[in-house]
């Protein structure tokens, strides 16, 4: 990268939040760096716009340059609430945002801070004894099948854990939000016989705001932010409110 570019970036306010899951993130990166992150229930998300708003005064800022957020799967409530606030930020300010799904946000954040021994996944308790599931390669049996889009590259899982663990085709890693749920969601978590490979589960490492605007600058950064109108809720799973709101949440 030229200098000139690092000095563009460098220079440019980012204010980066996740509250799609169990933990509020946010912070302000590119000239300063200063974050927060709060231990949170899934109802608990009405704590998001105090906390930004704090964040912004305690560091004298106005406005950032840009946003970037993450859009789910996770809670139903805390997705809508995450992306509604960075819609409702970027149409006032009049600034661009960037969204990431959520899973590959946390899996950049795995790889930042653990050697990539063996495949990698990432599970998020999805109720109704189901996980959301990203894996680090496309090393899942059946993959096309149960992808949107019909393809096995970055997919995004909303399964039953063993239906995803029967379908592996090596050993793998996995990290979850809350494993002991997860294993009670399956019937072979202590037992390899009906499946070929072997896996864990480990919880999450730190999650931090610093590697979602990590991950937001390798997305191409402010330059690559879009209008508030291109950051809608990632939802996954077929709900009534999806069923009513198509296109997801509009101003």
């Amino acid at each position: 990268m030229e200098k000139s570019s690092e000095k563009e970036i460098n220079d440019k306010i980012c204010l980066a939040f996740d509250a799609t899951n169990r933990w509020i993130i946010a912070g302000l990166f590119g000239p300063l760096e200063s974050e927060i992150n709060i231990e949170a229930n899934r109802d608990s998300f009405k704590q998001l716009s105090p906390i930004l708003s704090d964040l912004l005064k305690k560091n004298g800022i106005k406005k950032p340059d840009w946003i970037v957020t993450t859009l789910g799967p996770g809670s139903f409530t805390g997705t809508k609430i995450s992306v509604t606030a960075a819609r409702t930020m970027s149409s006032l300010w009049e600034i661009p945002v960037t969204g990431v799904d959520s899973l590959t946000f946390y899996m950049n954040a795995i790889n930042r801070q653990i050697p990539a021994e063996k495949p990698t996944g990432v599970l998020l308790d999805a109720k109704q004894k189901k996980v959301y599931a990203k894996l680090s390669g496309s090393d899942f049996s059946g993959a096309e099948s149960l992808n949107r889009n019909g393809s096995s590259e970055n997919i995004l899982l909303d399964i039953k854990p063993d239906e995803l663990f029967q379908n592996l085709k090596s050993d793998y890693r996995f990290f979850a939000d809350d494993p002991e749920t997860i294993n009670g969601y399956s019937e072979t978590i202590h037992s390899y016989s009906e499946t070929q490979f072997k896996y864990e589960i480990n919880h999450f490492p730190e999650i931090r705001a610093k590697y979602l605007y990590e991950t937001g600058l390798a997305m191409g950064g402010m330059k690559a932010a879009k209008s508030f109108e291109h950051i809608i809720p990632l939802y996954l799973r077929k709900d009534p409110a999806t069923d009513r709101y198509p296109e997801g949440l509009k101003k």
